[in-house]
């Protein structure tokens, strides 16, 4: 586990959503304020009912911007470096979006930060791939630029005091605070660090629990505020993740979570990475889960967070082991659905090669491959010789899968009357034309014994080669193959007609 249970007595009292079905659902600032006065009183609130099935409603979805809309949308910025091709900022615009929204915190502009944010709340806009545009404002805003672990001491103190600079000239502000505790959780996991909970020293313990039990302080605070944000239940997620909170307490977190905002997938990603052995579950606990709320769902959305929620969990990382659990039929179809509605990412792409490769599924990696081209996300494979060896496995694996198929399918004709007759015609053809070329092509080899192999041909309606493969790729084979590509050979009986020579041994 990364984390180990932590004693909080005062701010136990935050977490205390545990669910009471049959009650009346309390708002945000009902609960705020009972918390607030019961822990004045030092007593234990009662309980909230988690709210509504998410099966219950279907709102229509919000149109995806395109890279495009997002790149003119920051353009205030002066962020954007221009690019050597679309393929490289379709990769990329995620990453920029961020690097837009946090040069906008640099330079203090508060107003518009919580224009832009204010507007990708009310509309739930998305992004091209299915992200929503307000998550990925927050994650521009929740640490410095050079990163958690690697931006310096006064970089995050600088980075921490401008927001208290932006609350006191906005104090209504939502995303301010929402964005403060985000970034207060990150500064507890500077001090604790990325490790096992065994390799935390004992001042970093307490770092962690100080700067954690801050973030909590702040979205209390956040609570009472007229506005409300589905971000504020990420953050309260993984706050109550950090400071050691109960499965059941989390859980109830997470059904008051999907009452606010039912088609958020982060709520879902939180909740089913909790359920993970690493942290509160058990083995298979996970998948699981991810398979009743999506049946929960339903649909096609059902099938889309479930996409989202394995696309998250299945990232490149060293607890990922064939998919985690997760059904592959499943993940492709949720995958369809978010293309089909939300367009295309290259950060999807990467990710459904990536499940392809795990899911052993070398013909769907491969179609992935062809798209994504050189765009490989560096956050997903983390070496570029990652991303090189799936790719070559699915080129290989697929290539043999096709042989095969080609190599059964001219054993299939061979078995009619007619396949007979052609064979031999072919055969004929073949001793004809190319018996000299086998002889120079195993002299220019250099190859002084020439290994058996089949060349298997699909043969055009007019006797001309469609495709040619070999059984097994020597200097030998692959010359003769390329003269063969270009031969004529007797008509076959129907077209697009596959047909196997066999090679035999020489010297």
């Amino acid at each position: 586990m990364l984390v180990k249970k932590l004693s909080i007595p005062a701010l136990l009292l935050l977490f205390a959503i545990a669910p009471v079905f049959g009650q009346e659902t309390q708002s945000l600032g009902d609960i705020a304020r009972r918390l607030r006065s019961d822990k004045e009183k030092n007593t234990t609130p009662a309980a909230a009912s988690p709210g509504a099935n998410p099966a219950t409603a279907n709102p229509p979805q919000a149109k995806p911007q395109d890279a495009g809309t997002a790149e003119k949308q920051l353009t205030v910025t002066g962020q954007y470096a221009p690019y050597a091709t679309r393929e490289e900022f379709n990769l990329h615009y995620l990453d920029r979006y961020e690097e837009g929204i946090r040069t906008l915190f640099d330079q203090e502009k508060f107003e518009t930060l919580d224009q832009i944010a204010g507007s990708a709340r009310s509309t739930k806009a998305h992004l091209a791939g299915g992200f929503w545009t307000l998550h990925i404002i927050y994650v521009g805003l929740m640490q410095p630029a050079a990163g958690t672990y690697k931006a310096s001491d006064n970089e995050w103190t600088n980075h921490l005091q401008r927001f208290q600079r932006w609350i006191a000239q906005r104090p209504n502000s939502i995303t301010a605070r929402v964005a403060l505790a985000a970034a207060q959780l990150q500064y507890a996991w500077r001090a604790r660090g990325g490790g096992y909970a065994d390799s935390v020293t004992d001042d970093g313990w307490k770092l962690f629990q100080e700067r954690a039990e801050d973030a909590a302080k702040t979205l209390i605070d956040a609570s009472s505020l007229q506005d409300k944000c589905p971000e504020w239940y990420v953050a309260m997620q993984l706050t109550a993740r950090a400071l050691g909170q109960s499965k059941e307490m989390q859980t109830a977190i997470f059904e008051k979570a999907i009452a606010f905002e039912q088609d958020y997938q982060y709520f879902y990603r939180a909740q089913a990475e909790l359920l993970m052995p690493k942290w509160e579950g058990e083995e298979g606990e996970m998948a699981a889960f991810a398979q009743q709320i999506s049946d929960r769902i339903g649909g096609k959305r059902g099938d889309m967070m479930y996409y989202q929620i394995a696309t998250y969990l299945n990232c490149g990382c060293d607890n990922d082991r064939g998919l985690n659990g997760l059904s592959w039929p499943r993940i492709k179809r949720g995958y369809i659905d978010v293309e089909e509605q939300y367009g295309e990412s290259m950060e999807n792409q990467n990710a459904m090669a990536y499940m392809a490769g795990a899911a052993g599924d070398p013909v769907y990696a491969e179609e992935m491959f062809a798209r994504i081209g050189e765009g490989w996300d560096k956050k997903l494979w983390h070496k570029k010789e990652s991303f090189q060896m799936v790719r070559e496995w699915a080129h290989g694996a697929t290539l043999t899968q096709t042989i095969e198929a080609a190599m059964k399918a001219a054993d299939d004709n061979l078995q009619t009357p007619d396949g007979r007759k052609f064979d031999e015609k072919l055969a004929k053809a073949f001793a004809a034309n190319y018996s000299s070329a086998v002889a120079s092509c195993q002299k220019m080899s250099g190859d002084s014994f020439m290994i058996p192999f089949d060349l298997v041909l699909q043969v055009k309606e007019n006797g001309a080669v469609e495709k040619i493969y070999v059984s097994i790729q020597t200097r030998t084979s692959l010359c003769l193959s390329a003269q063969v590509d270009k031969g004529i050979f007797p008509a076959p009986p129907k077209p697009d007609y596959w047909v196997k020579v066999s090679m035999q041994a020489q010297r």
